[in-house]
């Protein structure tokens, strides 16, 4: 039988470790300060943090209000008019 601590464990985010702090802040494309303000609101669990920056961004990867994707056709999307 396998012990717990046998398994490997999730990575964590490290707001005491420089080093954790600019990989994870790289890998989000976010600065450090954001890294640690979105740290202390949801914890050191890298997917809640990565949540809570894309929730936290202004344009949150959405079209601006108004526009619509160009429908697709055998093509591909038709280009705007």
């Amino acid at each position: 039988m396998w012990a717990v601590q046998d398994q490997p464990q999730p990575e964590r985010l490290d707001p005491a470790d420089e080093a954790s702090l600019r990989r994870w802040a790289e890998k989000f494309a976010v600065s450090e300060a954001q890294l640690l303000e979105a740290v202390q609101a949801v914890g050191t669990d890298p997917e809640r943090v990565g949540a809570w920056l894309l929730a936290a961004r202004e344009d949150r990867h959405t079209p601006p209000p108004g526009h619509s994707e160009p429908p697709e056709g055998p093509e591909g999307p038709k280009p705007p008019q």
